[in-house]
């Protein structure tokens, strides 16, 4: 089945593509991926069996979901997934700070962390000897904070040739048998703090997508596919679904709670201050949209909308509009 949106997409911002691996010189650049063994290197898949990916349970989830994409991808480009057995050989990823075992590895084995640690959304990919007992050699995925470490999880995806677009598109993962990474010390931070989407749901394009494969709802599991998308391209904010009669927040409480576990910044667009959706006054609101004759009632609703965030990763706008009557 074909999952194109292409309509759907308005002002994106920095989306790479799928690397592919390396056959020749660029095999010598820090964690490259290549076809081929070269010096140093460790074998991120070997005849046709891929690295375990090991991640802390008290990490974020937004690394969970990180480490699970990357363990899917990986069994795709390989055929199967990873042996089950205790590893001498691994991935291992974590979050400065909230991974006990990425800063016991960090301070153990004197791991730089310059220009990582404390900095936005920062990772570090390097392949360490003999990170821990029990563990001949793995490779290292640092990050600064949560969707740091996803963004270098979800880079190894893309650089074993996992397309940001494998489900939405149906790109297919290309097989095979052999991996490796190169030894050397890789880190990356964006320049841009937010980075995003607008979705544009107008009917009948998403909107008839919607009906057709989710009933018409903009509801998390719509979502959740979109947030991977958004970290696959190491994008981390969303302005959501907003055509009447869609409320991102009011149709389903599990799109807000999904995108704190991916570690999405949510905000809201056009005429939709203060966390609450245009459809919501429709629902809820009583009199006139007119602050000069309106005002407690706009405050109590517009009050909720902050109350509802919770205290997750929002950006709250405000915009103003002269009157209107409700629908």
């Amino acid at each position: 089945m074909n999952r194109s949106f292409l309509a759907l997409l308005l002002c994106v911002i920095a989306l790479p593509q799928a690397a592919h691996a390396g056959t020749g010189a660029e095999c010598r650049a820090a964690a490259a991926v290549c076809q081929s063994r070269t010096g140093g290197s460790l074998p991120l898949i070997e005849r046709g069996t891929p690295l375990p990916v090991l991640v802390e349970d008290g990490d974020f989830r937004a690394v969970h979901h990180a480490a699970d994409a990357l363990r899917g991808d990986l069994a795709a480009v390989a055929g199967k997934a990873a042996d089950p057995k205790a590893p001498r050989i691994a991935i291992i990823a974590g979050t400065l700070g909230h991974s006990a075992r990425i800063d016991r590895i960090v301070r153990d084995r004197a791991i730089d962390t310059t220009g990582v640690a404390g900095t936005w959304e920062a990772y570090l990919l390097q392949v360490v000897d003999k990170p821990e007992p029990g563990i001949d050699r793995a490779l290292l995925v640092v990050g600064a904070d949560r969707r740091g470490t996803a963004f270098g999880l979800y880079e190894l995806s893309r650089r074993v040739g996992v397309s940001p677009w494998t489900w939405w598109a149906d790109v297919p993962a290309p097989r095979q048998a052999n991996l490796y990474v190169a030894p050397g010390r890789f880190v990356d931070a964006p320049k841009v703090k937010y980075r995003g989407i607008f979705i544009n749901d107008e009917d009948p394009a998403l909107g008839g997508w919607l009906k057709a494969h989710y009933g018409g709802v903009a509801d998390h599991r719509f979502y959740e596919r979109v947030f991977q998308l958004l970290l696959r391209h190491k994008a981390n904010y969303l302005w959501p679904a907003m055509w009447i009669p869609r409320a991102f927040y009011d149709d389903d409480a599990r799109n807000a709670e999904m995108a704190d576990e991916y570690g999405i910044v949510v905000a809201t667009t056009h005429h939709e201050p203060m966390a609450r959706a245009h459809d919501e006054w429709n629902r809820y609101g009583k009199g006139r949209w007119d602050y000069t004759k309106n005002a407690a009632t706009l405050q109590q609703f517009w009050r909720g909308g902050i109350e509802r965030l919770q205290g997750r990763e929002a950006v709250v706008t405000w915009a103003c509009a002269a009157t209107a009557t409700k629908r």
